[in-house]
């Protein structure tokens, strides 16, 4: 009997520190897990904050405002550039200085974009045209017929037969049911740039 008792304390003996060996090797590698992956409660916040966006609908938020952020900021710096250096007045003298005596051409044929116009050289210029129609073709015809700005769909022969470029000029226009002539004459007097004088002549074929 008492070998037996004592081969059982042996076996026992035996498996006890075993038992704690196991214990320490377990608690070892619990250490080295918390050390490789930590958990949300302990990470830093460089950390915490990419687990947040770690989702693809919350990437695809966070790319979403920062490009709206950045084109913001694009647009506002754009517009500070912008001011800085387009709106500055340029130190030149002015093509016409209302204070002085008033030019030779002040008054002139200067829209060139129309069949015939007037206007003078300043910023805020009284500007003088002529349109016309024929009232029998836009009878005839749903579409706009009125002759003002030039355009080659109008097919007119027009320009200037005379013209000095100052006091007086002569231009011709052939439309199709209708000839016109305008004659334009400038006298130097007074103190608003001369006054003119405009005849038109027309004649129906």
């Amino acid at each position: 009997m008492t070998e037996k008792l004592t081969q059982r304390r042996r076996q026992n003996d035996n498996k006890h520190p075993s038992n704690l060996n196991n214990d320490q090797i377990n608690e070892k590698v619990v250490a080295a897990t918390k050390k490789r992956k930590p958990t949300r409660n302990n990470a830093s916040p460089k950390e915490s904050f990419l687990l947040k966006i770690k989702s693809p609908i919350r990437l695809s938020i966070f790319l979403i405002m920062s490009i709206v952020v950045l084109f913001y900021l694009c647009k506002i710096l754009i517009g500070f550039v912008s001011t800085e250096h387009t709106n500055v007045p340029i130190n030149l003298p002015k093509l016409v200085n209302i204070n002085e005596a008033t030019p030779d051409r002040f008054w002139g044929t200067y829209r060139s974009n129309l069949y015939f116009g007037l206007k003078h050289q300043s910023s805020k210029s009284l500007s003088v045209g002529f349109m016309w129609f024929d009232y029998g073709t836009l009878q005839r015809s749903n579409d706009r017929f009125l002759r003002h700005g030039c355009d080659q769909n109008d097919q007119l022969k027009y320009g200037w037969t005379y013209h000095d470029g100052e006091r007086f000029g002569i231009e011709d226009i052939k439309d199709n049911n209708l000839d016109l002539n305008i004659q334009w004459i400038k006298q130097l007097s007074g103190q608003h740039g001369g006054d003119w004088t405009t005849r038109i002549n027309v004649t129906p074929k």
